[in-house]
């Protein structure tokens, strides 16, 4: 089961047209999530999962996720978004976006010690003109780094993320087919991220390095 509470603000100031602010804070709190727990947890709560030989020694452990007894956390959410258009330059818009946790805590079982994980911030923006067929935007997500379990004796650190795509779209005269082609290069840097971040499902953004990605759509 899951409760969640959300109060946002959105501002639209009329002196200055285009542009859009939000605010939203949202708590959740989850029953029963499933998640993935410690060793330990699993052998003193979770039996079984847990394979002995004749002996009593564990040989193997069934790590897959179990539903865990309460996931807590606390967000803050800022987005902006602007679009001016012009009648002599085209139109210009710009949009970003903030995501910090407050706080976040898990416990796999009622018994069990809870834990705190510090999450990555992220952020993530774009900006883009367009004038007739001709269009251009940069777009950047970021994501910050982070421990994820800042109490423990053990490295949990992952290390943060930047990737830069420009993009270049054009449209062609209906007499040539009226085709919308555009081109960008994601990751124009080639970032790496952190595998480990991939892996434990904290990385919002593609692991893979710099590409091209060419498009074409044709409306019928």
């Amino acid at each position: 089961t899951s409760v969640s509470h959300n109060i946002g603000l959105v501002l639209a100031p009329p002196f200055l047209q285009g542009l859009t602010i939000s605010v939203d804070y949202t708590r959740t709190r989850i029953d029963n999530t499933i998640g993935s727990v410690e060793y330990q947890d699993l052998i003193d709560d979770f039996p079984d999962r847990v394979v002995r030989d004749a002996s009593g020694k564990i040989v193997m452990l069934d790590t897959s996720g179990v539903n865990l007894a309460s996931s807590r956390s606390k967000t803050i959410d800022w987005t902006v978004a602007y679009h001016l258009p012009t009648e002599r330059f085209g139109q210009f818009s710009f949009n970003a976006g903030y995501s910090r946790p407050i706080s976040t805590q898990t416990q796999a079982t009622a018994t069990s010690v809870p834990l705190n994980p510090d999450l990555p911030k992220r952020a993530s923006g774009s900006l883009a003109w367009q004038q007739g067929p001709l269009g251009l935007s940069l777009a950047a997500n970021w994501q910050g780094a982070f421990d994820l379990y800042p109490e423990k004796t053990a490295d949990f650190t992952y290390q943060g993320y930047l990737e830069i795509t420009p993009r270049v779209a054009y449209t062609l005269p209906a007499a040539l087919g009226g085709l919308d082609a555009s081109l960008s290069i994601i990751n124009l840097f080639d970032d790496e991220p952190s595998l480990r971040a991939a892996g434990s499902g904290n990385l919002t953004n593609d692991y893979r390095g710099r590409r091209w990605a060419l498009e074409l759509k044709k409306s019928f």
